[in-house]
């Protein structure tokens, strides 16, 4: 008598985690050239050469499987981040490797830009989450300590302008390319982060001894 043949699912932890892995890397890669809009399950099953029914067993659906992976890439490099808080120049650390991982992961930018600011979901919730709440977190601190500022407020604001300035350019890249001709390859360069540091640093300071002479 022909043995019956069975589709169960992967019980093998490491076949599993495998998986998991292609599906993340693949929906990520994905996301650097399509919205997250235009890509569909078979998309990624196809990218990552894994059955498409192990996205709704592992994830439940492509919301799910996409909020894993913004769980996975801030794991990755919030730590890296953290670490700024150990160099003599934290904000100027922070700067080149918040704007490298702006530049190696252009997917969360065009998420933030499509999904993140125009819709309320779980998705949303997740991203706010995990990059910017995660940065208000320490980013103040750093720029106190860089500055001498002593104000938490003033030092929230500042890390939100220079927070902001640093994502402007990545998620205005079309305006950024065409009308003003700046490049990927410049907002990678050294010469790009110590300018965005001069100028954050120069505000600062302007902004500072301004006040004092107002209070004399």
């Amino acid at each position: 008598m022909e043995a019956t043949k069975t589709r169960g699912r992967p019980s093998d932890p490491q076949k599993i985690a495998m998986q998991k892995v292609k599906l993340l890397k693949a929906a990520q890669a994905l996301l650097d050239h399509y919205s997250y809009s235009q890509i569909t399950i078979r998309d990624i099953a196809a990218k990552a050469e894994v059955n498409s029914a192990m996205i709704k067993y592992y994830f439940e659906n492509k919301e799910g499987l996409f909020i894993e992976l913004l769980n996975y890439v801030a794991t990755e490099h919030f730590s890296d981040l953290h670490l700024a808080a150990n160099e003599d120049s934290p904000v100027l650390t922070f700067i080149k490797r918040f704007s490298g991982l702006l530049r190696k992961k252009p997917g969360f930018c065009r998420l933030l830009s499509e999904e993140v600011l125009n819709n309320d979901s779980a998705l949303t919730d997740v991203f706010l989450t995990q990059f910017p709440c995660r940065v208000a977190q320490f980013l103040p601190e750093l720029i106190q300590r860089e500055t001498g500022i002593t104000d938490e407020e003033k030092a929230r604001h500042a890390a939100f302008h220079l927070s902001s300035t640093l994502v402007a350019p990545f998620l205005l890249r079309t305006v950024r390319m065409k009308a003003w001709g700046i490049s990927d390859d410049v907002l990678g360069s050294d010469e790009w982060v110590h300018q965005v540091y001069q100028h954050f640093l120069f505000g600062f300071r302007e902004e500072h001894h301004e006040k004092m002479e107002l209070s004399i």
